[in-house]
C-alpha cells in the first residue's frame, strides 16, 4: 500500500519495507516541490523596461543639460523618467486583475505564469475519473436472481447491509434508495472485508454485498450471472453481487458518466490550437478503453501509477508540446509537477492535488479550462498595450520636455494621466471573456 493511504472499513495491520524519503508518498512530495513558483515573463519584461528607463532617463537628463543649459527643462525631463510607475504597472496590474477575474468566476490562479502560458499551450492530459466523469458511483443496471424480485428489493436490502459505509457503492446505493422515496431499514453486526464486501443482518437475515470472490468465499455460487458480469465489465463497470441468508439475491453494476457536453468541449479543445489530448487513468485499462469510445483521444492509456504519469507528460515536453495536465487525486500531483500548467478541481480533488496545481477550479466543472486560456490570451493582450502607453507617453513627454513645451506641472499630470490609463485598460479583465 501507498503511504498516506486511508483506510475506510475495518482495520490493518501494516508491515512497513521503506520509510521516510524512501515511500511512494515522499517522491510524490519531492515531484511536487518542484512545480513553477516564479513571476510571469511580463512582469519580468517590465522590470527589465523600468531599469533601462532609468539608465536611459540618467543620460536624457544629462544630455538636456548639457546641450541647453537650461535647469528648468532638466528638472522636467528628470521628473518623467524618473519614477517609471507606468512601465511597472504595464504588467502587474494585469496579471493582478486577470487573477481576480479569475476568482470572480470560480477559477484560484495561485501563479500567474499559468495565465502567461495558457495561450501557448498545445497538449492536455486528463484525468478520468473524478476529472472527465461527474465523480460519484451511481447505479446502472440491476439484475434480480428470480422474477419474483423486484429491482428496488435487490438495492434496498444490499443499501441496508451497507448503510453504515464510506465506500462510493455505499453511497450510491443510499441515493438510489432515498431517491425512491423509501427508508433504508437498519442493520446489525456490520462486518467489512475491505475490497471485498460487508455482512451484516438485515431484519433477522444474513446479508452479504461484494465481489464475486466474496461471495464464492461465503459459499455462494455466482455462475448465474456469469455472462452479465463479464459484459458489464466490458463496459468498464463495477459489478456487486447481493445475497441473503446464502442464496443469491441479484446483481447491481455500477459506472461513473461523463458530464454533458464533454465530448464538445474535447472538440473545442482541438479548435482552439490543442495539437495532442491523451486521456491517462490509474482505472483499469479496459474501464478507460470503454469510457474513451467516441470522445476522439489521441492516446487513451489506464493503469497508471503516479509516476508513469508524471514521465507520460515529461515524454510530450520532451517532443516539444507545451502541457496541460488536468486531475484530482494525489495520483495526479507528479504530473502537476511535470506539466507546463497544472490544473485540479476543487470538490473532489485531494488535498496534495489541490496544493500542487497552478490553478484550483472550484466548481469542478473540467471545462473551465478553456476559460483559462481565453483569460490569459486577453491578459497579454492588454499588457502588451500598456506596455506600448507607457514607452510612447514617456517618448512624447521627454520631447516636449527638452524642447521647453512642457512644463513641471503638465509633466506630473501627463504622469498621473498614463498610469490611470494603464490602470483602466488592466480593469478590462473583469469584462466579458471571448
Amino acid at each position: 500500500m501507498y503511504a498516506g493511504s486511508r483506510v475506510l472499513e475495518g482495520t490493518l495491520e501494516v508491515l512497513t519495507e521503506k520509510h521516510g524519503d524512501e515511500t511512494s508518498l515522499a517522491r510524490i512530495q519531492a515531484m511536487v516541490c518542484e512545480g513553477l513558483a516564479q513571476r510571469t515573463e511580463l512582469e519580468r519584461k517590465a522590470q527589465a523596461f523600468s531599469r533601462r528607463t532609468l539608465t536611459v532617463g540618467s543620460w536624457a537628463t544629462a544630455a538636456t543639460l548639457a546641450l541647453t543649459a537650461d535647469i528648468r527643462r532638466t528638472l522636467n525631463v528628470f521628473l518623467i523618467f524618473s519614477c517609471p510607475c507606468a512601465m511597472v504597472l504595464a504588467a502587474s496590474s494585469v496579471v493582478a486583475a486577470a487573477v481576480a477575474a479569475m476568482v470572480r468566476r470560480g477559477v484560484i490562479v495561485k501563479n500567474g505564469r499559468a495565465l502567461e502560458l495558457a495561450p501557448l499551450l498545445d497538449a492536455a492530459c486528463f484525468d478520468k475519473t473524478g476529472t472527465l466523469t461527474e465523480g460519484l458511483l451511481s447505479i446502472r443496471e440491476v439484475h434480480p436472481r428470480a422474477p419474483w424480485m423486484s429491482q428496488e428489493d435487490v438495492v434496498l436490502v444490499a443499501a441496508a447491509a451497507e448503510k453504515d459505509s464510506a465506500h462510493p457503492v455505499a453511497a450510491a446505493l443510499r441515493r438510489a434508495v432515498e431517491q425512491s422515496g423509501k427508508i433504508v431499514p437498519p442493520a446489525e453486526n456490520q462486518s467489512v472485508d475491505p475490497g471485498h464486501g460487508v455482512e451484516a443482518h438485515v431484519e433477522g437475515e444474513t446479508v452479504l454485498v461484494g465481489s464475486r470472490a466474496f461471495m464464492e468465499k461465503h459459499g455462494v455460487p455466482t455462475s448465474y450471472f456469469a455472462k452479465r458480469d463479464l459484459a458489464h465489465r466490458a463496459q468498464g463497470r463495477l459489478v456487486v453481487y447481493v445475497a441473503k441468508n446464502g442464496r443469491l439475491q441479484g446483481l447491481v453494476a455500477f459506472g461513473s458518466s461523463a458530464p454533458k457536453g464533454l465530448e464538445d468541449f474535447l472538440r473545442s479543445l482541438r479548435k482552439d490550437g490543442f495539437r495532442r489530448v491523451d486521456l491517462i487513468s490509474g482505472d483499469s485499462a479496459a474501464a478507460v478503453q470503454v469510457f474513451a469510445q467516441g470522445m476522439n483521444f489521441d492516446r487513451v492509456q489506464g493503469d497508471l501509477d503516479p509516476v508513469s504519469k508524471a514521465q507520460w507528460v515529461e515524454d510530450l515536453s520532451r517532443q516539444g508540446f507545451r502541457v496541460l495536465m488536468v486531475g484530482d487525486g494525489i495520483n495526479d500531483t507528479p504530473a502537476f509537477s511535470r506539466a507546463h500548467v497544472s490544473v485540479a478541481l476543487a470538490p473532489q480533488g485531494a488535498l496534495a492535488a489541490l496544493e500542487a496545481a497552478d490553478v484550483v477550479i472550484l466548481n469542478g466543472d473540467v471545462r473551465q479550462v478553456q476559460l483559462l486560456r481565453h483569460a490569459g490570451r486577453k491578459m497579454v493582450r492588454l499588457a502588451h498595450q500598456n506596455f506600448a502607453v507607457a514607452m510612447a507617453t514617456n517618448g512624447l513627454a521627454f520631447g516636449a520636455a527638452m524642447t521647453g513645451w512642457m512644463g513641471a506641472g503638465l509633466a506630473g499630470l501627463l504622469h498621473l494621466g498614463h498610469m490611470a490609463a494603464i490602470l483602466g485598460n488592466a480593469a478590462r479583465m473583469f469584462g466579458a471573456q471571448p
